[in-house]
């Protein structure tokens, strides 16, 4: 059984955000953090085909305050984002979040470039986004607990 599950701020609609479908049968959620709504709508429909449970956040503050009630499995993190960027939201989340329910957070960006810093801010990949959306799945299927 799925079920579209959206909350609508009516106040600020910047503040929206999508729980995407859950799927009852998969226990991992992914969350993506993107300022782009083209970007998270285009991996909400990969990462839900793919069998995932998907809630995604328009800014790292928004990202932070759902990391805080929701297990997440994987955060796909975009780097350059204005409010907090991906690195600050990164060492945020680090620090709010108990060890043992940490999410792995990988950093979806446009630059290679930015992996050493990537991995010193408590990220634990990085993929490009120019990159074929297959390596994309098998990172995140490399990061999950297998069963």
């Amino acid at each position: 059984m799925m079920a579209e599950l959206f909350k609508y701020n009516k106040s600020n609609p910047e503040a929206s955000f999508t729980l995407g479908r859950k799927k009852e049968n998969t226990p991992f959620t992914i969350m993506i953090v993107d300022e782009c709504p083209v970007s998270r709508k285009l991996l909400t429909i990969q990462l839900l085909d793919a069998g995932y449970n998907v809630i995604t956040a328009s800014s790292g503050m928004q990202a932070i305050r759902l990391a805080m009630i929701t297990k997440i499995s994987i955060i796909i993190m975009e780097t350059e984002m204005a409010e907090f960027d991906g690195f600050d939201t990164t060492i945020i989340l680090r620090r709010k979040i108990a060890s043992e329910t940490q999410p792995i957070i990988i950093a979806y960006t446009n630059e290679l470039s930015i992996k050493e810093k990537a991995l010193k801010v408590g990220m634990n990949d990085v993929v490009c986004k120019t990159m074929d959306s297959n390596l994309l799945l098998q990172k995140i299927k490399d990061w999950l607990p297998k069963n």
